[in-house]
């Protein structure tokens, strides 16, 4: 089965690469890399969650962990979405679509950046004094 995996693994990436190149020497369209993109990214949601609720399902315990890091995220995500604004075009005055969902991405990357350095940075501490 490990094996079976890495295979698939090796073949996805090798396909994607080929992807690439095919999209650089213009014989296939940006299209059809964004839809070869969002199905991949499909396939990678599937199996995510797919061995999460395997690994659920043989540890409990570890799947509960991921169950909370899975709703600690939202609620940055969600917390970073109510302080973004929209941005309006100065020459319509309209609102420009997707610019709050953007400026909460962007706000969710700065927050999940600096707390991943802060856990390296305390990681590394304590193992320095202990």
């Amino acid at each position: 089965m490990q094996k079976k995996l890495s295979f698939i693994k090796i073949g996805l990436a090798l396909w994607s690469v080929l992807m690439v190149l095919l999209f650089a020497f213009k014989i296939i369209s940006l299209d059809a890399l964004i839809s070869f993109s969002l199905g991949l990214l499909g396939l990678i949601i599937i199996a995510s969650i797919g061995a999460a609720a395997l690994n659920f399902a043989e540890n409990p315990i570890t799947g509960k962990n991921f169950l909370i890091g899975i709703v600690a995220l939202l609620i940055i995500f969600g917390i970073s979405y109510a302080v973004s604004s929209h941005e309006i075009d100065a020459e319509t005055e309209q609102i420009i679509e997707g610019s709050k969902s953007a400026e909460a991405g962007i706000y969710t990357l700065y927050t999940l950046t600096v707390l991943a350095i802060g856990a390296l940075l305390y990681s590394s501490v304590k193992r320095i004094f202990s």
